[in-house]
């Protein structure tokens, strides 16, 4: 049987000789070739991130991110997103989307410190809230976690 074998009697395959002139005419088709791609330009991600803001200190953290900055431009591969269940601290949000939470339960007066209003103003908004996160790659929560 036949079998293969890595020593100094095996064949060694035959290099190119990468310093010789390329032939040139019409006596045959150049041989195709692919255009290497192109790097990225600095600051751009083919990923999608989204930071989420949720309450009083997620927007609060939020807003601070974003008159920080991430130092290249963000709109190309990251977004912030706040949800509040009050209305005046999302109309004052600095974020590129937000979503007011519990449109039905607090009304846009907030959650008043309440677990369960908050709880059921972010079950409320559940299909926005996965309507903006769908689709994306990487999503970041920040939350104060103080009781609404």
């Amino acid at each position: 049987p036949a079998s293969l074998r890595m020593d100094a009697d095996a064949e060694e395959e035959p290099q190119l000789d990468r310093s010789a002139p390329i032939p040139t005419g019409t006596g045959g088709a150049a041989p195709s070739s692919k255009p290497a791609p192109a790097a990225a330009a600095p600051g751009l991600s083919p990923c999608s991130i989204k930071v989420v803001g949720v309450g009083g200190g997620g927007g609060n953290t939020i807003n601070r991110m974003v008159q920080e900055g991430p130092g290249v431009e963000r709109s190309t591969f990251l977004e912030y997103v706040a949800c509040n269940t009050d209305i005046q601290a999302l109309s004052a949000s600095l974020a590129d989307r937000t979503i007011q939470l519990g449109r039905n339960q607090a009304r846009g007066l907030g959650a008043g410190g309440i677990p369960a209003v908050g709880r059921a103003s972010a079950i409320d908004a559940a299909a926005d809230i996965e309507a903006i996160v769908s689709g994306t790659d990487m999503v970041f929560v920040t939350a104060g976690m103080g009781g609404g």
